[in-house]
């Protein structure tokens, strides 16, 4: 009998140890690539600039000079309950007078943000050594003040002035590009977009010289960075350390935490039954293995991340697969039993994995506005006139034809009754012997 009850032990210590040693293994894999594995250190990571240098200083200014008072307004597109025109019909004299007062309030807020955009590098000041409530306000002020360059650039009779909007766009997006969280590379994105429908805008409303088009082609090229996905995660690597650290009777609480139930406060107490069930399930290494299991899914899709783009979406995928049905924002005390392995990966990882597609859709886009204004530099030397076939671009225009970033094929062409649009094909499904649907994402539209 002592025998059989030492054999168990053992082999109770080893599979723990294992547990152990296999998380350790996965860390390592971030940390020899150089990347935080724990709140403080991911602070660290977030480098630290010069307050002379720092452009986020003087946007912290520009913040508290902004000015939203109009939201009400339904001449006011974007800011206000106004509709935002489409490309080929521009402002109503009412929306532009609208827009004109809102930039009015907003025009020392606009100084600010140009001032700031002069400054070589970019921290907000954030505590990232608080984890999963790290608070990032500044990301809804940038979106603001997206909004009002946009607007800026509309309303611009002057082509400098509608281009220095859209650059600044694109600088202000930049801010963000070393901040390691999902939500800001999210921000990112959406200020990338306006970006590009500002430049659709002004493409569609008047010719621009070679100059301008080149220059805009140039900022384009830079935005897009290969490993920002990858420091999407390594935010969530090292925010994921905190649990990790909770008191297996703190457990149930904790979960009920990150599924938005309430602040976490290590020091409140315990409900009786979350006590008792916290431990009872630490004998399974309740913690340890969704710990081991979260983790081994985060270095499959930080591995994804360094892969190109054409295989991401199948890496990541796969990579998540297996919490198909463990996706609950709030999941039951049954359901944590039952995926007791699973329900942390369940519940963290698909709003991260979500953001994977949209970061190389983001690149498609930006592919698609580098092929118009390839496009618009050719009408300008053959009188307006669009590419037949697009391959005539090559080698004058561009060193090649930029492909769709999901499927290494070529972006599509498609001429329209006035312009032509840019898109990417993204499936096509069989209906029968001779009919079949075709899925496709428009990139980019010049109408005119």
């Amino acid at each position: 009998m002592a025998i059989i009850f030492g054999t168990l032990v053992v082999g109770y210590c080893s599979w723990r140890w294992r547990l152990h040693r296999e998380i350790q293994g996965h860390l390592a894999t971030f940390k020899a690539a150089g990347c935080p594995t724990t709140p403080a250190e991911l602070d660290a990571y977030y480098t630290a600039v010069p307050a002379g240098e720092n452009a986020a200083t003087l946007l912290t200014n520009a913040f508290a000079r902004l000015v939203v008072s109009d939201t009400n307004n339904p001449n006011l597109p974007l800011i206000g309950k106004g509709k935002l025109p489409n490309r080929t019909n521009g402002l109503t004299s009412a929306q532009a007078a609208a827009v004109r007062a809102c930039l009015a309030e907003n025009t020392e807020a606009l100084r600010l943000l140009r001032e700031a955009l002069q400054r070589p590098q970019c921290r907000y000041p954030i505590n990232l050594t608080n984890g999963w409530q790290t608070q990032l306000p500044h990301l809804a002020r940038l979106v603001s003040l997206g909004r009002l360059l946009e607007l800026e650039a509309m309303v611009a009779t002057d082509t400098p002035e509608a281009i220095q909007s859209i650059t600044d766009l694109l600088r202000l997006e930049a801010t963000l590009k070393n901040e390691p969280a999902g939500v800001s590379l999210t921000v990112r994105f959406h200020l990338r977009a306006i970006a590009l429908r500002a430049t659709e805008h002004l493409l569609t409303a008047r010719p621009l010289a070679n100059a301008q088009l080149a220059d805009l082609e140039g900022r384009l090229s830079h935005i897009w960075q290969p490993d920002e996905f990858s420091c999407a995660i390594v935010g969530d690597v090292s925010n994921a350390r905190e649990y990790y650290e909770v008191k297996p009777w703190q457990i149930f609480r904790y979960i009920d935490h990150l599924g938005g139930d309430a602040t976490w406060d290590p020091d409140a107490p315990e409900k009786p039954l979350d006590l008792l069930g916290g431990l009872l399930v630490e004998p399974l290494a309740f913690q340890s293995a969704n710990y081991r299991t979260l983790v081994e899914t985060q270095a499959a899709l930080y591995h994804a991340s360094q892969s190109p783009t054409t295989d991401r979406r199948s890496l990541m995928g796969a990579a998540m697969a297996p919490f198909a049905g463990v996706q609950k924002p709030r999941p039951s005390r049954r359901s944590v039993f039952w995926n007791r392995n699973k329900i942390l990966a369940g519940m963290l990882l698909p709003s991260l994995a979500e953001i994977a597609p949209k970061d190389i859709s983001s690149l498609a886009h930006l592919r698609g506005a580098a092929l118009a204004l390839a496009i618009e530099r050719y009408r300008n030397a053959h009188d307006g006139e669009l590419p037949r076939p697009l391959d005539s671009l090559v080698p004058d225009y561009l060193a090649q034809l930029p492909s769709d970033p999901f499927t290494g094929e070529p972006l599509r062409f498609k001429r329209l009754k006035a312009g032509y649009a840019i898109f990417r094909l993204e499936s096509i499904v069989p209906e029968g012997e001779e009919q079949r649907k075709v899925d496709y994402e428009y990139l980019f539209v010049v109408e005119r």
